[in-house]
């Protein structure tokens, strides 16, 4: 599969889905975002050039912030400013006043940590 059509994949599901105002509209709509997310980068696209380098370099790394995007907002089980999920549609500041951190570990996995806010 060519590179370029991949970055273009990755970039039409991030600016819809994984915006700063992100809208789920509908319960799963996370879940179904972050499978097409990994289903692009367990993909092996052709590298013939240097520009095709480049570009698979660049997916890479949208595919990273992608998931841990959306990772996050899976986490998160409540709507708070622009985040809003349709799943939890209400402000729980008895369980979510903490930001998310997001980790890469050696073996290429996400770590989420939940940081109280002080």
């Amino acid at each position: 599969m060519n590179v370029i059509f991949l970055k273009l994949g990755c970039y039409l599901i991030e600016a819809r889905h994984m915006a700063p105002c992100r809208y789920c509209p509908e319960p799963g709509l996370l879940e179904k975002v972050l499978q097409s997310l990994l289903k692009v980068k367990d993909s092996r696209p052709e590298v013939g050039t240097m520009t095709d380098l480049i570009r698979y370099l660049e997916l890479k790394n949208m595919l990273f912030v992608g998931e841990a995007v959306c990772r996050s907002a899976l986490e998160r089980t409540e709507t708070r400013g622009s985040h809003f999920r349709a799943d939890f549609p209400e402000q729980d500041d008895a369980n979510w006043m903490v930001n998310i951190q997001v980790r890469l570990l050696e073996d290429r996995d996400l770590l989420l940590r939940k940081i109280p806010v002080s």
